[in-house]
């Protein structure tokens, strides 16, 4: 099974977890949260908040924060050096990467989990060069253009920073960025 169907483990030992000054009320939330990995967001997108790719195609409540300095995790399905444009997948979910600002040179490591840390642009705002490049390194790796509506319509991201995360347990991974948000909630 691939890493992008690879189901989330939700039968974790951690749910059953309790602690004698919690309350059932605070316990049966922990739960909710741990056995949803795909915990809704409440807090206003800062800069370098982590985002799933899926969370980002599922929700439009993004649109109006572009530009949006993020992270998120995704596994390199297609580079090309020459029009400077990069493909990336999680979650059945595909971004669009301007790989013409990064600090080093684009990720090359076909088929890896990378960590992205960069900047989120509305198709809109994305210029003719960019599409243009988009629209060539797909032809030239014969990557369908119809029937991809998230590629094109919805962000584009350019990021500043990458790094290789092959071998993260992305399971692990989702549940503790769900309670670290949880965590965060509960401050606000």
């Amino acid at each position: 099974m691939s890493r992008l169907n690879r189901p989330v483990d939700t039968t974790s030992s951690t749910t059953t977890t309790t602690t004698t000054s919690t309350s059932s009320h605070d316990q049966e939330e922990h739960d909710l949260v741990l056995d949803n990995p795909s915990f809704e967001f409440a807090l206003p997108i800062e800069a370098s908040t982590m985002l799933l790719l899926n969370e980002l195609m599922d929700s439009d409540q993004y649109m109006d924060q572009l530009p949006l300095q993020l992270k998120t995790i995704a596994i390199l399905d297609v580079v090309d050096n020459q029009y400077k444009v990069a493909l990336v997948s999680y979650n059945n979910c595909r971004l669009v990467l301007d790989t013409s600002d990064c600090a080093t040179a684009p990720p090359h490591s076909i088929g890896s989990l990378h960590h992205f840390i960069g900047e989120l642009l509305g198709a809109g705002s994305v210029g003719s060069d960019l599409r243009e490049r988009i629209v060539k390194c797909f032809e030239r790796h014969d990557i369908p253009l119809d029937g991809e509506p998230a590629l094109l319509e919805h962000f584009v991201m350019r990021p500043r920073l990458y790094r290789n995360i092959e071998g993260t347990d992305t399971n692990l991974f989702e549940t503790a960025l769900s309670l670290q948000r949880h965590f965060m909630n509960t401050l606000v």
